[in-house]
C-alpha cells in the first residue's frame, strides 16, 4: 500500500500537482517507518525532497534529502546515496556559492561509478556541464558534456544526446565559436527523434538566431 501511495505522489509531482505529491508522500512515510522499511522511508523522503526542491523551498528540501541520504547510508545503498546526492547538487547550483553543488556532483560521480549506473553517471556529468558553463568556465563546461554525450550514445539515451548537443551550442554560442550552429541543428534532430516538440522548437529558435546574426 505504502509503493502505491509513494508511486501516485511520484505521478502528481510530475504533473505539478505539489501539495498533492506531499499529501502522498507524507502517507507513505508514516506507513514505511510503522513497518520499519527504512528503504520505503528513504524513498519517500527524496519524493518529499524533491517536491519541495520544485516549490523552491530550498531549508525544507535540504532536511528532506539529508534526512534520506543518513537512512541509505545505515542500509548501504549507495544508489540512493548517489541519487540524493544528485538532488542536492541541483538544488545548490542555483545558490550563491555553487562551490557545495559541484562537490555534491563530484560524490554523486563516485558513487554512479561504483554502482555500474551509467545513467546516474551521464546525468551528472550533464549537470556538471550546466554548472560550468553557468558560472562561465567553457573549458571544464565542454568537457563535462562531452563525457555526458559519450555515455548517452553508449546508452542510446537520444533525449541525453539531444541535451548535451544543447548545451554544447549554448557554450559555443556564449564562446562565439563556429560550431554553435553545428550542435543546435543535431539537437534539434535529436529532440524531433525523441518525440520532444517544444525543445526542438527552441534548437530550431536558436539556429535561426544564429543565422541571423551571421
Amino acid at each position: 500500500k505504502a509503493n502505491a501511495i509513494k508511486g501516485l505522489g511520484d505521478v502528481e509531482r510530475k504533473q505539478d500537482q505539489l501539495d498533492a505529491a506531499r499529501q502522498q508522500y507524507a502517507a507513505a512515510l508514516e506507513l514505511y517507518h510503522s513497518v520499519s522499511d527504512a528503504l520505503g522511508e528513504a524513498n519517500a523522503r527524496v519524493g518529499l525532497a524533491e517536491e519541495d526542491r520544485k516549490a523552491g523551498n530550498a531549508e525544507a528540501a535540504r532536511s528532506a534529502y539529508n534526512d534520506a541520504h543518513a537512512l541509505y547510508t545505515e542500509i548501504g545503498n549507495r544508489l540512493g546515496q548517489a541519487n540524493v546526492l544528485k538532488g542536492l547538487g541541483h538544488l545548490e547550483r542555483h545558490l550563491k556559492p555553487t562551490d557545495p553543488a559541484r562537490h555534491d556532483y563530484d560524490q554523486a560521480l563516485v558513487l554512479y561509478r561504483t554502482c555500474g549506473n551509467m545513467l546516474g553517471e551521464a546525468n551528472t556529468m550533464m549537470a556538471l556541464g550546466e554548472l560550468r558553463r553557468e558560472v562561465g568556465d567553457p573549458a571544464a563546461a565542454r568537457e563535462h558534456y562531452q563525457a555526458a554525450l559519450t555515455r548517452y550514445e553508449g546508452l542510446s539515451n537520444v533525449a541525453g544526446q539531444a541535451n548535451a548537443c544543447l548545451g554544447l551550442g549554448k557554450l559555443a554560442l556564449k564562446s562565439k565559436t563556429e560550431d554553435a550552429a553545428r550542435w543546435f541543428k543535431q539537437s534539434a534532430g535529436l529532440y524531433q527523434a525523441a518525440n520532444l516538440p517544444q525543445l526542438e522548437a527552441y534548437a530550431q529558435e536558436q539556429l535561426k538566431l544564429i543565422q541571423l546574426i551571421a
